[in-house]
């Protein structure tokens, strides 16, 4: 496994598409807005804009995605695109890169 890349924590559901992501570096988090991200993914990603679905979000494959169902199905983000979604802002997360 390649400590570089940005590694999740924990998650926390706090809007109806906000995640709050616990990153492993030095334990800051940030929150990423999903919305356009399910917009964007059509049909596969639609599910997400149920409450009841968005709120089982869960860490998955060792802390490089969150997944909304058992980490085998379309319904999943890996760490790396979370970072690039939340990286136009400035972040406590950029510590991760840091860290190296």
């Amino acid at each position: 496994m390649n400590d570089k890349l940005p590694r999740i924590q924990s998650v926390t559901v706090v809007g109806p598409t906000t995640l709050r992501i616990h990153w492993r570096v030095r334990g800051v988090a940030d929150d990423v807005n999903l919305s356009e991200w399910i917009a964007s993914g059509g049909d596969t990603l639609a599910p997400l804009n149920d409450a009841e679905v968005f709120a089982k979000a869960a860490v998955s494959n060792f802390g490089a995605a969150v997944s909304w169902d058992d980490g085998s199905g379309d319904l999943s983000i890996d760490a790396v695109q979370m970072k690039r979604l939340i990286s136009p802002k400035t972040t406590r997360a950029d510590s991760w890169t840091a860290a190296a």
